[in-house]
């Protein structure tokens, strides 16, 4: 259930990573 969580915060993640570079 965490590594659920964990997904969906990677995916906000990516999204400000991408936008980084």
């Amino acid at each position: 259930m965490q590594n659920n969580k964990w997904e969906s915060q990677n995916v906000t993640v990516n999204s400000s990573f991408s936008d980084y570079t």
